[in-house]
């Protein structure tokens, strides 16, 4: 899905609790890769983008979002821009994105377009599954547009 990035959007929004894990210290970062690692362990066990993360800041490639809330990330987003990468110099891709609630996804997004704002792209791009229904919902609430449809085979809302 694909959205242009609104001028107002370029500001930081400040109602929001979000960082980069490119803006964290050492002890922050062994933190946070704990936090993300046991997110995405609950989604899918044994899941765990650590490295991910660590060489898209390594290799300045982009950066990850990071919503937090009660002192615990809740959501994070790796996303790519730049020249040599997904995004290009004029589009922030969201290579991978989750969120422990619906309300935490909301935070996500405004995170990604605060980003995006700060990176100074045109645009954000982020796959979506479409079984995902509520958060596909907050995407097209939050003026993302369908630019490519892909078909997978699975039983409606379950992994398998």
């Amino acid at each position: 899905m694909t959205k242009k990035v609104q001028a107002e959007e370029k500001e930081l929004d400040k109602s929001i609790e979000f960082k980069t894990f490119s803006s964290l210290d050492i002890k922050e970062e062994k933190s946070a890769l704990r936090d993300c690692k046991d997110l995405t362990n609950k989604a899918l066990a044994g899941l765990d983008l650590s490295e991910e993360i660590k060489v898209v800041k390594d290799l300045k490639l982009g950066d990850t979002v990071l919503v937090k809330e009660r002192s615990k990330i809740t959501a994070f987003a790796v996303s790519r821009t730049g020249p040599g990468t997904e995004g290009g110099s004029k589009s922030l891709y969201v290579k991978f994105g989750l969120a422990s609630r619906q309300i935490s996804f909301r935070y996500l997004i405004r995170a990604a377009e605060a980003l995006a704002g700060a990176k100074g792209v045109e645009s954000i791009e982020a796959g979506m599954n479409l079984g995902r229904t509520e958060a596909y919902k907050e995407m097209l609430a939050n003026d993302f547009k369908s630019k490519f449809q892909g078909v997978l085979m699975q039983r409606p809302n379950h992994a398998g």
